[in-house]
């Protein structure tokens, strides 16, 4: 776990900033009624339904007794900002199917997916068997759902199977230790946070800012939600009593200034204190430290011969902005980040601090040790500053007409035999063509900029 920065309770001051904070969150970005969660929670549970009875027959067509594919299980995790609680309007739902020996990823893809196509209640299917992380991705009842799928060499995956146990992972093959990475990571992020409503608290400002300003995207070279749910944690760690108010101005402070590793520097590595601290009060230690990764916990080898992110290993040492999940194996989980969009972030956070100070809530950009105002004072300032500016901060970007040119990219398909294949083709071609396409900025020099929009 990070070193603590300050762990002083928040002043009144900071409490009334938060309650504006969250007041102006419940209309910029609505959760779900009771009635939307429950719904949710019933599409989780028809899946999982759908899963073990196809677990079932898959054993069953392979010649296991009927006792065998009984036992043989089957379960359906879930992971990222569903799993953590978010409950936005709108969210797409990460889910990991995990399955016993005797069903394959070819099973997967072949016959489940068919099983899929065929269900009432999905529409806009497509799948992506080539990718590092192979996955099915489809709308039920109007939710999207990305499907991912692991394979274990288990005899049956029971329900009360741990995935959080390292030892899952002995024997498993890329693909399913990289799809189990999810709901473990996730679930240890909940773990190592401080005050979990806080992070949730903060979590959703941070995925609003992002998606604003069109920094919502790894595909893109920006954030994912994997990478909000790090760097979020990450600051709730340093000022783990901090008012959600003074955590989000302290995720653009520290993060606008972070020194990311490079490859040439000498010295021992900095702690993550060091590293958080301002400008003025780490200038002489920062020249003695090397810059170092963003991480929640120490990465550890759990001796199951899985890669662990090293910078000294392979093209690691070139990575932009890594970002490791907590779980073992620790990996970047920012490697689509290039140079150029750092810089756009970095310059977006730069800017978010500014709206911050520059809002009502100047004073939460105060250092820590600030003792607590007077309460005349308190009250003076809470009648002159009521709170209006937040939306500064999280307003749109300018991106589609702040410039004099622009590359527009289009994407279609033809020589279907129908419009339902024509449309799962043009689905599955954006999802490939898309990353490609953001490869286009380094052909130009300058490289061109690049947003999630």
């Amino acid at each position: 776990m990070a070193s603590v920065i300050s762990d002083e309770l928040p002043t009144a001051f900071d409490v009334a900033c938060s309650e504006r904070l969250e007041r102006f969150m419940e209309e910029a970005s609505p959760l779900e009624t009771a009635d939307e969660q429950l719904k949710r929670q019933q599409i989780l549970a028809a899946l999982a339904a759908i899963f073990q009875d196809w677990v079932r027959s898959v054993c069953l067509s392979k010649g296991l007794t009927a006792d065998v594919a009984d036992r043989a299980g089957g379960q359906v995790y879930t992971s990222g900002s569903y799993r953590l609680g978010i409950n936005e309007k709108g969210m797409d739902i990460d889910t990991i199917c995990v399955a016993p020996r005797h069903v394959t990823r070819e099973d997967f893809f072949d016959s489940l997916k068919v099983i899929l196509e065929d269900h009432d209640s999905v529409e806009n299917l497509s799948s992506i068997e080539s990718a590092v992380v192979p996955i099915i991705t489809f709308d039920f009842d109007s939710v999207n759902i990305d499907l991912l799928f692991a394979s274990l060499p288990v005899d049956a995956v029971p329900r009360d199977f741990d995935i959080n146990d390292d030892n899952v992972l002995r024997g498993a093959d890329v693909g399913s230790e990289k799809s189990l990475n999810g709901p473990r990571a996730t679930n240890m992020i909940e773990r190592l946070v401080p005050s979990f409503d806080s992070f949730i608290r903060v979590l959703r400002c941070v995925r609003l800012w992002a998606k604003r300003r069109g920094l919502y995207s790894n595909k893109m070279g920006y954030f994912g939600g994997i990478n909000c749910n790090i760097l979020t944690a990450f600051v709730c760690q340093l000022y783990p009593r901090a008012a959600p108010s003074l955590l989000l101005e302290r995720f653009f402070f520290i993060l606008r200034d972070w020194k990311w590793p490079t490859v040439s520097r000498a010295g021992s590595a900095t702690t993550a204190a060091q590293a958080a601290l301002p400008s003025s009060e780490a200038a002489p230690q920062r020249m003695r430290f090397r810059e170092q990764p963003i991480m929640l916990t120490p990465p550890y080898d759990a001796g199951l011969g899985l890669e662990v992110w090293d910078p000294q290993i392979g093209n690691n040492r070139f990575h932009s902005m890594p970002i490791l999940t907590p779980a073992y194996p620790s990996m970047n989980s920012s490697m689509s980040v290039s140079r150029g969009t750092l810089e756009v972030i970095r310059a977006e956070m730069s800017i978010a601090h500014d709206k911050v100070h520059a809002s009502s809530f100047s004073c939460v950009g105060t250092p820590p040790t600030q003792t607590a105002r007077p309460a005349r004072q308190m009250r003076a300032i809470l009648e002159t500053r009521r709170g209006d500016g937040w939306e500064d901060l999280f307003e749109p970007t300018d991106f589609v007409v702040a410039h004099q040119k622009y590359i527009a990219c289009e994407i279609y398909v033809s020589d279907f035999p129908n419009k339902q294949a024509q449309a799962e083709a043009l689905r599955a071609w954006s999802g490939c063509a898309c990353p490609c396409a953001s490869l286009l900025r380094y052909r130009f020099a300058p490289p061109c900029l690049i947003r999630a929009l």
